[in-house]
């Protein structure tokens, strides 16, 4: 069939421009069944739906009306846990997500926990173009971790925190793994929190710079924040 005409429904909050760069689909294209289904994929991929479903409303010889309905992805997810492990131990956790956040095409994700040893992660990506295969990434990690420690004589109160931010460039690599390479900056200040006749305590850091590959498992509304299988990394310190 050969498309005469397309019409988007569902649409609210992402402009007619926004949608003509998305769809890979323009009128005059020949379509079957097969090519349907690989564009709906594609759309998926952007992360802006949840639900995309297509159809023809007037088939006239060879020539078909195509409907695009879609549900847009809120631009506003919020989430919040209670999380415990040996690390963190307990505490109340929360996240936030914001697609469009500053510029268009972009997606914001900030995760915290409030707890004995809280932390703050932070990410903002920034996509090159609009099917998400590449894009600019700035992270920020900020943790406090309080732990005791009595292997020079009395009983010692340790807090290490720990500051790392890094920009970074992406690429996929395929439909569930992608590349980065990036600089960053790490760090690390340990402070004792009692009195003791030996006190140990100081801080490091420095620049680094990386490159990384990263294989994920299939989640369409999270890819690439979720789900990791396998990574490999290498980095220098200087």
């Amino acid at each position: 069939f050969v498309v005469r005409s397309i019409e988007v429904r569902g649409r609210k909050n992402l402009s007619r421009g926004f949608m003509d760069q998305i769809i890979p689909i323009k009128p005059g294209d020949n379509i079957n069944r097969d090519l349907l289904q690989f564009h709906i994929r594609s759309i998926y991929a952007t992360d802006v739906f949840e639900r995309v479903k297509m159809y023809a409303l007037d088939i006239d010889g060879e020539e078909v009306d195509l409907v695009i309905e879609v549900k847009e992805t809120p631009f506003v997810r919020v989430d919040a846990n209670i999380n415990y492990n040996e690390i963190q131990g307990v505490g109340v956790g929360g996240g936030l997500q914001m697609d469009n956040f500053l510029l268009n095409n972009s997606h914001l994700r900030l995760k915290t926990l409030i707890g004995e040893n809280p932390f703050f992660k932070g990410e903002y990506h920034k996509f090159i173009d609009y099917q998400r295969n590449r894009w600019i990434s700035l992270g920020l990690n900020a943790s406090l971790i309080r732990f005791s420690y009595s292997g020079l004589g009395p009983f010692l109160s340790y807090r290490r925190s720990i500051i790392d931010f890094n920009l970074r460039f992406n690429e996929l690599t395929g439909p569930h793994s992608y590349w980065s390479a990036g600089i960053g900056r790490s760090t690390q200040k340990l402070a004792q929190r009692n009195e003791a006749p030996v006190r140990v305590r100081g801080w490091s850091g420095g620049w680094y710079t990386f490159g990384a590959w990263n294989k994920y498992t299939l989640d369409r509304h999270a890819f690439p924040t979720t789900g990791q299988d396998f990574q490999i990394y290498v980095g220098a310190n200087f």
